[in-house]
């Protein structure tokens, strides 16, 4: 289906809200506190082991909230990351209406419901679940980030944490070579999002979303780390998922490099990008399932006109500005019209958009090339050269 091909043609991600009026931050891990008045001193004791039993039944309820997640239209949610793949925790009021999405009928109260981030925009609620981000009527509730404890490897720096990266920082990549970051995908040092934890047999374990892409043994691309299960290998040195967990934190960081890729902990291939189709794990498919192009490679041909920008003038304004998500702006509205056009256009108006699509960043890709390999460069330099002279004196001889 071609609107699934035009969403994961371009870099996007709205990082969903986690922040919640009981809980409070220490540090980087999500931690909880209750308030609980005392009655008097005499009764300070037991008011203390009171504390102690309610901390740890909270703990454990929002432990479950975390590995659990609710489907379409099923209730009651505190923010997005309750909810499964992209959908929204839509914070719906007494008397609102139900959602166009939701076939069931809602009680009437003010329960939190999880819907489609375009049933939120119209249904009257508002998704997003606090916090104080942008309103998710106008993104896409997709996490594409790493926690900032993330290392990666840093020319002339080493090891580092993913929250210390700056745009012109050089990573090591999939190519083995080390790779000048031009901007970020998401990148917002207070942000709170949740993240898969990847434990490995080597006893590291990698901080990432579960819609990021994850390169594993025997796939030519990149999956979803959602679709990961224990005892897969991941690339390049194939260490084995040993356990998987959840874990809430705040920061949030994807690097873009030239060719998409960057070594993850040192022993852990990654892509840039995330999969904007959450029910596919490697490919985007027709409506008849028929796989035509890797997510990876969709997103990495549409950003082109971005990456050339970028790496080759820098400009602060465009490569180095992101919204309130953390997102580049521009990458922001394009979401805007990748939502529109999926939401409204007929299959034929998408099969010719398709067409028009391909040739052109197709074409793009190939300039980049050129642009961006020396060689290539002179060579093409070259051949304009002698189509010059020749034409020159084509005209020379016209002109005698």
């Amino acid at each position: 289906m071609f609107n699934r091909c035009l969403l994961l043609l371009l870099l996007v991600a709205a990082v969903s809200n986690l922040a919640d009026g009981n809980t409070e931050v220490e540090g980087n891990d999500l931690t909880f506190a209750i308030d609980l008045e005392d009655n008097d001193a005499s009764d300070a004791e037991s008011n203390k082991e009171l504390r102690k039993d309610f901390l740890r039944a909270v703990q454990g309820d929002q432990k479950q909230r975390r590995l659990h997640h609710l489907g379409q239209c099923e209730s009651d949610c505190d923010r997005n990351s309750d909810c499964a793949g992209s959908l929204v925790c839509w914070q719906r009021g007494t008397g609102d209406p139900t959602p166009p999405c939701c076939s069931v009928s809602f009680p009437s109260d003010s329960r939190d419901y999880c819907v489609p981030s375009s049933c939120a925009a119209s249904g009257g609620g508002g998704g997003g679940g606090g916090g104080g981000g942008a309103d998710d009527s106008t993104t896409v509730a997709v996490i594409a980030c790493f926690s900032g404890d993330t290392k990666v490897d840093v020319f002339g720096k080493g090891m580092m944490p993913m929250e210390g990266l700056q745009v012109g920082d050089k990573i090591l990549t999939g190519q083995s070579d080390y790779q000048r970051v031009y901007s970020f995908g998401h990148y917002h040092p207070t942000k709170e999002a949740e993240f898969l934890v990847l434990s490995t047999d080597d006893n590291g374990a990698l901080e990432v979303s579960r819609d990021h892409l994850i390169y594993l043994e025997g796939k030519p691309n990149p999956v979803r780390a959602g679709s990961i299960k224990t005892g897969d290998r991941l690339q390049p040195l194939g260490v084995s998922v040993t356990h998987i967990d959840t874990v809430a934190k705040h920061g949030i960081y994807a690097p873009l490099t030239a060719d998409g890729t960057l070594v993850l902990n040192g022993n852990i291939l990654a892509s840039s990008y995330v999969a904007l189709i959450q029910d596919t794990d490697e490919y985007a498919e027709f409506q008849d399932g028929t796989p035509f192009i890797a997510q990876h490679t969709g997103i990495h041909m549409v950003l082109t006109p971005f990456r050339m920008l970028c790496r080759a003038v820098a400009l602060e304004g465009v490569c180095q500005s992101f919204n309130d998500d953390g997102m580049p702006h521009h990458v922001a509205h394009g979401i805007g019209i990748l939502k529109w056009l999926n939401e409204n256009s007929s299959t034929g108006t998408q099969a010719f958009l398709l067409a028009i699509a391909y040739p052109f960043f197709g074409a793009t890709m190939v300039i980049e090339k050129v642009m961006f390999s020396p060689p290539l460069l002179i060579l093409a330099a070259f051949v304009v050269w002698r189509m010059f002279c020749k034409r020159s004196k084509v005209w020379d001889v016209k002109e005698a």
